[in-house]
């Protein structure tokens, strides 16, 4: 009952941004930011036509915001945006169903520029995997950069493969009545690997916290004289990652779980 008692409210904030009459169903969930803004997507009729979007419901406000418009329905299972909602991140799963040529579903992630003065074609940013994927932006704007510099990071997560940090840099061209324009040139540069293999992992939106758990190798010593013995199994360990906004990401937690 309260998740339809949500999708009425939606779809009533939907109609008040226009006079035409607005069916918007399939609601889902796919991803929260730090300020407790929530992503969803969802379809819509209007003028006999079906449209697919993806969007984001401010709590504080009440408000819900178009992101952007698809002209096809993607089974889009995971999403992040930027602060300033300029650059989105997002996470496909393809199906054998969709697709012919697949044998097992597959993963494929995606960056959307947001700004009105580009075309808005989703880039690729590695190929498809048969591993889960999760994106998600960092938030925190940083300061070490010049003011017509924005620097943001994404996470990038490749189940039981790797954890990468990606840096999406806009460059702001002028200035109009107070207005800044930024711009995206598509490039990302060569990520940076912050986490070798892990089992499993999850992210603190509201502490900007990456909890993860991966196999450690135990640290052996031996006295003068004794036998060297055959290495022990490698023992489970949950990690923290804190993301700062000027400094490095640290580690704060590492415990041994057995």
């Amino acid at each position: 009952m309260a998740a339809q008692n949500l999708a009425v409210k939606l779809c009533g904030i939907l109609q008040t941004q226009t006079d035409e009459e607005v069916t918007a169903k399939e609601w889902r969930l796919i991803g929260q930011e730090q300020d407790g803004s929530q992503m969803l997507t969802w379809t819509s009729s209007q003028r006999n036509n079906t449209y697919f979007h993806i969007g984001v419901y401010i709590n504080k406000t009440k408000s819900l915001s178009i992101l952007h418009t698809f002209d096809k329905k993607l089974n889009i299972i995971q999403a992040s945006v930027n602060a300033s909602q300029s650059l989105l991140v997002y996470v496909v799963k393809l199906l054998p169903t969709d697709n012919e040529n697949i044998e097992e579903p597959l993963y494929v992630p995606y960056l959307l520029s947001l700004l009105f003065d580009k075309e808005n074609v989703p880039l690729q940013i590695e190929e498809p995997s048969s591993k889960q994927l999760m994106v998600q932006y960092i938030y925190g704007k940083s300061h070490k950069y010049s003011p017509g510099v924005r620097d943001d990071r994404f996470l990038l997560l490749r189940h039981l493969q790797y954890i990468k940090i990606y840096r999406t840099t806009m460059l702001c061209n002028d200035q109009y009545g107070g207005t800044e324009e930024w711009s995206f040139n598509g490039e990302l540069p060569v990520p940076e690997v912050i986490v070798n293999v892990f089992s499993w992992a999850q992210w603190d939106c509201i502490n900007q916290v990456l909890y993860y758990i991966h196999y450690r190798q135990p640290v052996l010593s031996y006295a003068e004289g004794e036998e060297v013995k055959s290495p022990c199994e490698a023992s489970p360990v949950l990690s923290a990652l804190q993301f700062h906004t000027d400094l490095p990401h640290e580690t704060v937690v590492s415990i041994k779980l057995v």
